[in-house]
């Protein structure tokens, strides 16, 4: 899987039709089932979360690892599967946008903008989105530091000066 990224706004039809960003479609193209996941935004945002199938079948087992009867559980599951939409990519690259994700997105204009999360991807509505930037940019220029970057390598322990001779 590739990952999805930057973001792009992209007109929506009256029948809720929307074209996929190219992309964003080449990651779908890679997977075994092209189907788009999308959920009313998991962290209570005015947003679709989107993703591919692999990878809500990571969150859906992921799931699968907590208590089956525990009322948490109960409610990830009801919010996270439950609330899920698969969707399929039509010949032109569009899916359809049903009332109820839109609704749910407060996506009510004639433009979406989709912004790529790595493995996941959000729809938003584009004026929403330009709003709500100043404080993530704020959030995240806090928070570089807690980026885990991968080790570098250690030197050469038998060398005092790092595996120079």
């Amino acid at each position: 899987m590739r990952f999805f990224s930057s973001n792009v706004k992209n007109r929506i039809d009256a029948k809720g039709r929307v074209s996929i960003p190219a992309p964003f479609r080449k990651v779908f193209y890679r997977e075994d089932d092209p189907t788009v996941i999308l959920i009313p935004a998991m962290r209570d945002q005015p947003a679709l979360d989107g993703m591919s199938m692999s990878q809500f079948e990571r969150m859906v087992e992921s799931l699968e690892q907590m208590a089956p009867l525990d009322e948490v559980t109960y409610a990830l599951q009801t919010r996270l599967i439950a609330e899920a939409r698969q969707i399929q990519i039509d010949d032109t690259g569009r899916i359809v946008l049903t009332q109820d994700l839109r609704d749910a997105a407060g996506l009510s204009g004639d433009t979406v903008l989709f912004a790529g999360l790595g493995r996941t991807f959000q729809i938003w509505s584009p004026e929403v989105y330009e709003e709500r930037l100043p404080a993530l940019r704020a959030l995240a220029a806090q928070n570089f530091n807690r980026l885990q970057w991968s080790a570098a390598p250690k030197p050469d322990a038998g060398h005092a000066n790092g595996g120079v001779a």
